[in-house]
């Protein structure tokens, strides 16, 4: 793992690409495993975030039969330290279950409890909301900290995909 985190490392102008989890974390890097010089590491799962990826976890026959093999409980990731690392981070969330998260890693301090708060010590980040993962949010909040809010309009999914 450390060879392959150094090997990341050495690649500055990459694009970090991000989702946010229900409790905050952000790859597989789950609260209490979070500090800010942490590297690749091995981490157990969470239970929630088991729960919010049971779908995406669940193995699958060739035909689409479900399989009877239980999930794994530890998965290999980016620590904070490689994430910061990156030229470049794009972290995404949408949906009313992202919002208290999302809330936190905006606007309370980063540490090992608020991981996707590290971001915010990071100088080339884009945050993509949408409405219900925005939430409450207040735009003069968000400036006080250092962010600019821009508000675009996204096309209904019916003008995208002609429903």
């Amino acid at each position: 793992m450390a060879a392959y985190d150094r090997l990341v490392r050495q690649l500055p102008n990459r694009l970090q690409i991000l989702g946010i989890g229900v409790e905050g974390h952000i790859g597989f890097v789950e609260r209490g495993a979070a500090a800010r010089d942490t590297g690749v590491m091995l981490v157990k799962l969470a239970s929630s975030t088991l729960k919010a990826n049971e779908d995406d976890f669940r193995l699958r026959s060739p035909g689409g039969d479900d399989c009877s093999v239980e999930p794994a409980h530890y998965a290999i990731t980016q620590g904070i330290g490689t994430v910061l690392s990156a030229g470049a981070i794009l972290m995404l969330a949408w949906g009313v279950k992202k919002r208290a998260a999302v809330e936190r890693m905006l606007l309370h301090d980063p540490g090992t409890q608020n991981p996707a708060g590290w971001i915010q010590a990071h100088e080339n980040v884009t945050v993509v909301l949408d409405e219900d993962a925005f939430g409450n949010l207040n735009v003069n909040d968000l400036a006080a900290r250092g962010f600019r809010v821009e508000r675009h309009e996204v096309p209904h999914k019916d003008e995208i995909y002609g429903y």
